[in-house]
């Protein structure tokens, strides 16, 4: 097998890109990066479902991520605990509202 016993070494110079996209810019949209949108904040009521879709996907659009913490939520509170603490940190930041206000000086 050509290349079999090299070592294989992740590029991080790069940014992802969502599949068929040409470029980063076109991959987070127009409209997005034309307003200089970079930074994506969450939260919503079932953590399994649009929460993690939307981190996955925002995070292959090269996206930072906030995640709402206090303002997410499961029908499943195990698999909502698993998220936050295990799977969703390694592609988002994990905060609560009082530090996201705090940090954007909110009234």
């Amino acid at each position: 097998m050509p290349g079999a016993g090299r070592e294989r070494r992740a590029r991080h110079d790069q940014p992802t890109r969502a599949a068929g996209a040409r470029s980063a810019d076109e991959a987070r949209g127009p409209q997005r990066c034309s307003q200089g949108i970079d930074t994506l904040v969450l939260g919503g009521v079932h953590t399994s479902g649009v929460v993690l879709s939307t981190v996955r996907e925002a995070t292959g659009r090269d996206y930072r991520l906030l995640v709402l913490g206090d303002v997410c939520a499961d029908p499943d509170p195990q698999l909502h605990r698993t998220l936050m603490d295990a799977v969703l940190p390694m592609q988002a930041d994990i905060v609560d509202t009082a530090a996201f206000e705090a940090a954007v000086g909110a009234p």
